[in-house]
């Protein structure tokens, strides 16, 4: 690529991005200076257009130095630019200074705007082989895939989140198999019921926020589970959902050894006006022995008109 050789300081390119002058900052992301093409590459993306992407998609592609391209392809997820797909598609296979994980992160502002995840078909195979690799780009094509949306991604995501056991790669797992919707039911279910604690907390989560009935059995087995947390996770997703076939199973969970779970079930039964609980609810408001307990009970009354 040619290289302008007239020096920008940084206020110059400040001003460049102030006046929107576009087609002199894609000349300083041409200037020999690294450091400039870095400031340019950032100030294109936040400037946007399509003399922008198509200067940060050139630099994606040519530029010597693997900073420039990281950030040229960290500036083409912020202009939104569908035209920079293939482009960014192109550069999941750069792995040199971690440029894949920034074209990841960038397909996955790309598709958080465009939702159309035919766009992304070819990313999306590549997203998913690229689960296997370091934790950092791991966490990129995670957060990407759950954007783009494609239900072919659940088993591998779903897959990643039950071998997983740092909490903010579940974090990140969980909120894209959300995104990514019904078609992450059956993996959830399986980690809900056969995963670690960690795992089937956030899976039992992950239920409830996707509301498909289809979990109800494995979320009215979940009731028993060893670990509290998935056993609250799990009630709150039932009452979420008003399944009504699990109000016996959360009837005996008002008996539960802790106090969270047994606020959990009466706020539940309370929202999904269960009225065959108002006697449990009742003696619970009366007799339970921590305070948390007795105020679910009471406010579960009221919502079920009775005083």
């Amino acid at each position: 690529m040619p290289l302008f050789q007239k020096d920008y300081s940084s206020d110059e390119i400040a001003q460049l991005e102030n006046t929107c002058d576009t087609k002199a900052m894609v000349k300083a992301l041409q200037h020999k200076d690294a450091d400039t093409r870095l400031k340019a590459a950032a100030a294109l993306g936040r400037m946007g257009g399509p003399e922008a992407i198509q200067a940060l998609i050139n630099s994606l592609a040519t530029d010597p130095m693997g900073s420039v391209r990281f950030f040229a392809a960290a500036s083409l997820g912020k202009t939104a630019g569908k035209e920079a797909i293939p482009a960014l598609t192109r550069a999941l296979d750069n792995h040199k200074d971690n440029v894949h994980q920034s074209a990841a992160q960038a397909i996955g502002e790309i598709a958080d705007k465009v939702r159309n995840p035919i766009l992304f078909d070819e990313a999306t195979r590549k997203l998913i082989i690229m689960l296997r690799a370091d934790h950092e780009v791991r966490e990129a094509s995670i957060t990407a895939l759950g954007k783009i949306r494609d239900p072919r991604a659940a088993q591998a995501v779903a897959a990643t989140m039950s071998k997983t056991f740092s909490k903010h790669q579940i974090r990140l797992a969980t909120e894209a198999l959300i995104r990514i919707g019904r078609p992450s039911v059956p993996y959830l279910r399986q980690i809900l019921a056969q995963g670690e604690d960690l795992n089937a907390i956030a899976a039992a989560l992950a239920l409830g926020r996707i509301g498909d009935p289809a979990a109800a059995p494995t979320l009215i087995d979940a009731l028993t589970h060893i670990h509290h947390e998935v056993r609250r996770q799990s009630v709150i997703a039932l009452g979420r959902m008003r399944v009504r076939a699990a109000i016996p199973a959360m009837l005996k969970t008002l008996e539960d050894s802790d106090a969270p779970v047994r606020v959990a079930v009466a706020n539940a039964l309370g929202e999904m006006q269960a009225r065959e609980a108002i006697g449990t609810l009742q003696s619970l408001a009366t007799y339970d022995f921590q305070a948390s307990v007795r105020a679910a009970a009471e406010a579960a009354l009221i919502r079920l008109g009775v005083e």
